[in-house]
């Protein structure tokens, strides 16, 4: 039987609704006129996405959860403050597919300082890539080590160092770092790309502002928001 392959963003919210918005029209920008199916977890939805309501859980990320919430068997999940700039950005499907990888996400190269050791490092929970039958073996390890949030209404622990932590102690799970230009998150204008035209998916809360109808970004912006107007078309 062919596996499913779809894309899951998680919407809480009227600012996150306007934000997925842009990186769906990102995302039909990019496909090179394949179709693929998105799925809309939140409290409204998101045309002309598939839609599956939940209630928002106060204090816990949702992430962890994506092991039986996703409808697909390989899914790309996206936060919904990315934006999709590449074709490239589907090319991680073929790792899972063709050279049996189970999960793939990008390296979080501003998380690296508080890595555990020199030689793992940390990866991004904004982009993942996750297919079954392990990756729900994965999900599951994962949300063990989420945990519960705090009683008080405090935010819970990190999602991105308790996924590293649990595909660090997954053997069993055939794990690929991706490049971190699979998820630019340009952090206190940090740029550690010599140009934008290299970013794949861009991470950033403001970027929604700056997508077209066409679902293309305004690389100019890009350009001068975070490299001082050098490079970018």
């Amino acid at each position: 039987m062919k596996q499913t392959i779809g894309i899951v963003i998680f919407v809480f919210g009227t600012e996150y609704h306007a934000r997925a918005s842009a990186l769906v029209r990102s995302v039909r920008c990019h496909s090179r006129g394949r179709r693929i199916p998105i799925t809309i977890i939140g409290d409204a939805p998101v045309e002309p996405c598939n839609f599956i309501e939940v209630a928002e859980p106060h204090g816990l990320c949702c992430k962890p959860l994506l092991g039986h919430l996703s409808p697909y068997d390989v899914t790309l999940y996206l936060d919904a403050d990315t934006v999709i700039l590449s074709p490239r950005a589907w090319l991680p499907f073929r790792l899972l597919r063709r050279k049996g990888f189970d999960v793939a996400a990008s390296h979080a190269r501003r998380c690296d300082w508080r890595r555990h050791c020199d030689v793992f490092p940390r990866l991004s929970s904004g982009v993942i890539f996750a297919k079954r039958p392990a990756a729900d073996l994965f999900f599951q390890r994962w949300r063990l080590a989420y945990g519960q949030p705090p009683p008080d209404g405090r935010r819970g622990k990190s999602t991105q160092y308790t996924m590293s932590d649990t595909l660090r102690d997954s053997p069993d799970i055939r794990t690929v770092t991706l490049l971190p230009e699979y998820n630019y998150c340009p952090a206190g204008g940090e740029r550690y790309l010599s140009s934008p035209d290299q970013i794949v998916i861009l991470h950033h809360r403001d970027a929604h502002k700056h997508v077209g109808e066409d679902g293309s970004l305004c690389r100019g912006w890009l350009s001068r928001r975070f490299w001082g107007g050098l490079g970018g078309t």
